[in-house]
């Protein structure tokens, strides 16, 4: 049976996924519908939600005919699911936790600033 985000996030609190690296990250649950290295991940949420609605997609449009899960786009893509998944599990002190229900706002926002990351060097 697959672990809810919730579950793995628990879990990431205690063993941060975020930390692993390379072949140890690739195959990690982060949800019960998705994996670390989908090009989407969908979340599970405590609300009836449809996955749309707890969705990130990772595969943005560079602009230029790439796309963010391009091979040459490797490390930027990891550094912003690290980024993403350590909001969502351990954001610090002081700072609340991003829910499910945020990441379709994140993926709008990922759209705007991953283009001009890549653009900009």
């Amino acid at each position: 049976m697959s672990m809810k985000s919730q579950e793995v996030e628990q879990a990431s609190a205690r063993a941060p996924i975020h930390k692993l690296f390379g072949k140890a990250l690739e195959n990690v649950r982060v949800s019960s519908k998705s994996i670390w290295s989908d090009h989407t991940w969908i979340l599970d949420s405590d609300r009836v939600r449809t996955d749309s609605e707890t969705s990130i997609k990772w595969s943005v449009s560079l602009g230029n005919g790439e796309l963010l899960t391009d091979p040459k786009h490797a490390r930027l893509l990891d550094w912003l699911r690290r980024m993403v998944w350590s909001l969502l599990t351990a954001p610090g002190d002081g700072f609340k936790p991003l829910s499910p229900g945020t990441m379709p706002s994140v993926s709008i926002g990922m759209g705007k600033l991953v283009p001009w990351l890549v653009a900009n060097h």
